[in-house]
């Protein structure tokens, strides 16, 4: 099993292509700019995932979310959800809970319950040494966003695309080389914003 730090941000996760912008421009595009496009698009999902504070990318193939916690307590609020399930639970690098194990310390629904975005315990991790990042959990979650995402990055990518200078108003700096893109707050456009209100993470 590989893992992924849950609180990074990732993209990757909508499936558009260059090819699908350009069919939506109604053009052709040579190989330099099919690399543009699909720089940009990289970009706007990891834009779009650290602005709602959350990741997007559900479909991770045997990767898992892991998240660190300090053990000691009952209840654990995950960074990324809806949650579809807990794979692994770790306590002092020593798996206490494996997704179909036949040895496990921890049960799933006697021991811990996970729920859309957070998971109870009702035996208490607790670490034999400190419990300061003894507590590992590697989870996995739902698709949980629509088209309005896919149209929205789709739009996005074909109007900055077809601005002179890859841009004007819309970016600060592009660097096509090292996949990074800085927006100016001002301009972004407002069905960028009304998906970032959609799908924000609030703060507890």
């Amino acid at each position: 099993m590989a893992n992924k730090n849950a609180t990074l941000y990732y993209s990757g996760y909508s499936g558009i292509t260059a090819q699908a912008v350009a069919d939506f421009l109604g053009k052709t595009l040579t190989t330099t700019e099919q690399n543009i496009i699909s720089s940009l698009i990289s970009s706007i999902e990891l834009f779009l995932a650290q602005k709602c504070r959350r990741n997007f990318k559900y479909d991770l193939g045997n990767d898992y979310y892991e998240e660190i916690f300090d053990a000691g307590f009952e209840k654990y609020y995950f960074h990324n959800f809806p949650v579809k399930e807990v794979a692994k639970i770790t306590i002092d690098d020593s798996d206490v809970y494996i997704k179909g194990g036949g040895s496990n310390l921890y049960e799933l629904n006697k021991d811990f319950f996970v729920y859309r975005d957070y998971i109870i315990f009702r035996t208490i991790p607790q670490s034999s040494k400190d419990n300061s990042q003894a507590l590992k959990i590697s989870y996995n979650i739902e698709k949980f966003w629509g088209e309005d995402v896919e149209l929205g990055i789709k739009q996005w990518v074909s109007q900055i695309f077809s601005q002179k200078e890859y841009g004007g108003k819309n970016i600060s700096s592009f660097n096509f080389a090292g996949l990074s893109l800085s927006f100016n707050q001002g301009e972004i456009p407002e069905y960028i914003k009304a998906l970032i209100r959609t799908y924000k993470k609030v703060l507890i």
